[in-house]
């Protein structure tokens, strides 16, 4: 980090004290820039102090000439250290080989990196081929906002808070402090890729002396009127290629870049939301969930498809592997809502959690430029620190949906041994796995189940990515 970069931006912010949170990081942000433009590019430091040091080596040896060559040699090492940190951001390498600077590996890989994530052309729905870059950044907007539109986009009107209501009751509803903001940004990944205001984690440890109590007003104004600035929850979403020639939008992974800020407020709101999982979430799900292994599942499921394979279990049984398209982006507030309420918390914390998730304003980052803003009325970002845990209370929704039909009778499930638990569900996250019986009847009833789960959640199967496992003693038929 440059010097003088504690005191230029305590100057900076300090000087802009009258006005708001965002338009001070505004002002900071061009106010760095500027500041920058004016530090002399690294690798022409790093050439001039080559040029100084090769001349000194050329010159008679005494005391004044080796002092001078120490100290320009230690300037050569910290700024190949920050060219070398700067290689490795740009990168997403969060190694170095042997402990090398390997420079030349780093800016290999930004180039390759590069490459691989540009967008030369992309096909739209109408199978038409775009290759003009506004034609290009419309098919995803386009694109994402059919994705993020629900079809029965009801908004979800904030609960009233029930006369006697104490906040002081509701442990779910203690407001941040100053430590406990810190150490939530402690915990993030320093480089990690910054929102759209363009500060990552490692800026706000940084100036925290300076920054930190406006900080922490913020999230204490959240907390109390479940209202977010709209410059918070501004939110880039970028695109991962998920194959290597990559030709439909459906072949991109979004990754949605939040505000730092946001990011605070979500994560306190998770450590208080998961606190409330472990003994609410049914034994079926295994993922997001302290004290479970997804390992348990996977091991359950193998001797589930052992037995399917045994001569000697006398069972007709199937075993079907849903797996839901685009699970995050899908599901409807009013579900997460219903299984908030459900799960027995109070109305204002679920204001909080309804504030995040239904506020942002998105931008897709196309070779990065950022597109238009735009909103959404359903889904949850990957990338926001609450999403894991509200998606694995939303399907919760449907263990408890296969745990009544069970009791109806109208599902049996599967028994591995006499003394061994029907098995009717195993989840891992988006991914399910659902067991049953081998009869029209039961194939009925979990087919009528899972179209009301879908329905009510928004949800959809991905039948192409989905696979039915049959026993050995099921016709073939």
């Amino acid at each position: 980090m440059e010097q003088d970069f504690h005191s230029f931006t305590k100057n900076v912010w300090n000087n802009a004290s009258h006005i708001s949170f965002a338009a001070k990081s505004s002002y900071l942000a061009g106010s760095l820039k500027t500041w920058c433009r004016k530090k002399k590019p690294l690798q022409n430091e790093l050439s001039a102090l080559e040029s100084k040091i090769n001349e000194l080596q050329q010159l008679p040896l005494h005391q004044q000439n080796q002092d001078l060559q120490c100290s320009l040699t230690a300037r050569y090492e910290l700024t190949l250290s920050k060219i070398n940190q700067y290689y490795k951001q740009r990168s997403k390498k969060n190694w170095v080989s042997k402990g090398d600077r390997n420079t030349k590996f780093f800016h290999q890989a930004v180039i390759k990196r590069r490459k691989r994530n540009t967008i030369c052309s992309i096909k739209d729905e109408h199978d038409l081929i775009h290759c003009n870059p506004n034609a290009i950044m419309q098919t995803f907007v386009n694109y994402f906002n059919y994705i993020f539109s629900s079809p029965n986009a009801n908004v979800c009107p904030p609960f009233p808070l029930h006369q006697g209501y104490n906040h002081n009751n509701d442990p779910t509803y203690s407001i941040p402090d100053n430590a406990e903001i810190l150490q939530i940004l402690k915990d993030m990944k320093l480089k990690a890729s910054p929102g759209p205001d363009g500060f990552n984690v490692e800026f706000y440890l940084a100036t925290w002396d300076w920054i930190g109590e406006e900080v922490t007003q913020l999230v204490t104004n959240f907390y109390q009127t479940a209202t977010l600035p709209s410059h918070i929850n501004n939110t880039n979403i970028a695109l991962i290629p998920k194959k290597l020639v990559p030709l439909l939008p459906t072949d991109y992974r979004p990754i949605s870049l939040c505000n730092v800020i946001y990011k605070i407020i979500a994560k306190s709101l998770a450590n208080r939301l998961k606190s409330h999982l472990p003994d609410y979430i049914d034994p079926a799900q295994q993922a997001f969930i302290q004290g479970r292994r997804i390992s348990d599942n996977i091991i359950i499921a193998q001797e589930i498809a052992h037995s399917f394979s045994l001569k000697s279990w006398n069972h007709s049984a199937f075993m079907l592997k849903i797996d839901l398209a685009k699970a995050f982006d899908r599901l409807e507030w009013n579900f997460i809502v219903s299984a908030l309420t459900r799960k027995g918390l109070h109305g204002h914390f679920i204001n909080l959690i309804h504030a995040c998730i239904s506020s942002p304003t998105f931008s897709v980052l196309i070779n990065g430029q950022p597109s238009q803003k735009f909103k959404s009325s359903r889904g949850i970002r990957q990338g926001c620190p609450m999403s894991p845990y509200l998606f694995v209370l939303a399907i919760n929704e449907l263990s408890i949906m296969l745990n009544e039909a069970l009791r109806a009778n109208h599902l049996q499930g599967i028994s591995l041994g006499p003394n061994c638990p029907s098995v009717h569900s195993l989840l891992f996250a988006d991914d399910l796995l659902v067991c049953g019986q081998a009869t029209c009847q039961e194939a009925q009833a979990m087919a009528n189940l899972i179209h009301h789960f879908c329905a009510s959640s928004g949800q959809t199967p991905n039948w192409n990515k989905s696979a039915i496992l049959f026993s050995s003693h099921v016709p073939q038929q």
